[in-house]
Order: structure tokens, then C-alpha cells, then sequence
């Protein structure tokens, strides 16, 4: 054989081998390069119901937590929570963590319209002032 040509099949053996490394490593090093991420559905959502369940996706997320509640992820990343709504506008805010300690916020915003039919949230009772009786 020739040993110029040795000698190219050897350097493109070796570029090739050096690419992927690079490529692998850059994958690899994913979570610590782009830190934690969090997919939800899109812009304000209105609701007729008082209850809602809002689901998602993370990547490289150690923990997750919904207003400081700890949501549970299955090994994918994918989240489902069920929340209570108060009539009007609600936001919920998701906070991820990743095992280097970056952090990273995403909110939900829910409009809760009751239906004209519902009833009407119960009043507080208002404290009647104190009577004392008898004497002192």
C-alpha cells in the first residue's frame, strides 16, 4: 500500500473519532450546560370549573415544586398536578431545581369564570361583639 494514502485513511479515522467524541460529550454535558427546563401548555386558559389539573414536562430537574408544594415527576419528567381555583384570575408558579443548584420559574395562569348558575362562595360570619352578662 502506499503510505500516503495510509496516511489520510489514519487523519479521517481520527477527525471522525474526535467529532463524535465532541458530540457525545456535548450531549452528555446537556444538564449542565442548558440547566433545568420546563414545558407547559401555552397563554392564559379559562375555566368553568373550580378545579383544574396542569400538566408538563422537565428536563434535567432534580425536584419540582408548584407554589412550594413538591410535585412528584415520573422518570421522564412529566408532571401532572390537581389544583383548586378561586373565582378570577390564578397563577401558579412552578419552580424547577437541578442537581447543580440552578433553578429555573415557569407560571400558569388559569382564569376561573364560576357558571352563572353556581352558587355563590359562602360568606364569612361576622363576629358579633361581645356581651357579658351578669355581674362583675
Amino acid at each position: 500500500m502506499n503510505p500516503l494514502r495510509e496516511s489520510r485513511i489514519v487523519r479521517l479515522s481520527l477527525l471522525l473519532f474526535f467529532v463524535l467524541l465532541i458530540a457525545y460529550g456535548t450531549y452528555e454535558a446537556g444538564s449542565l450546560l442548558w440547566g433545568p427546563q420546563i414545558r407547559l401548555p401555552g397563554d392564559t386558559v379559562v375555566i368553568s370549573e373550580s378545579h383544574a389539573t396542569i400538566r408538563g414536562a422537565t428536563q434535567n430537574v432534580a425536584d419540582l415544586t408548584l407554589n412550594g408544594t413538591v410535585v412528584s415527576m415520573t422518570e421522564d419528567g412529566i408532571f401532572e398536578k390537581e389544583v383548586v381555583l378561586m373565582p378570577g384570575s390564578n397563577r401558579f408558579v412552578l419552580t424547577a431545581h437541578d442537581k447543580y443548584g440552578r433553578s429555573r420559574e415557569s407560571a400558569v395562569d388559569i382564569l376561573y369564570i364560576p357558571p352563572p348558575d353556581s352558587d355563590p362562595p359562602p360568606r364569612r360570619a361576622e363576629t358579633a361583639p361581645a356581651t357579658t352578662t351578669g355581674a362583675i
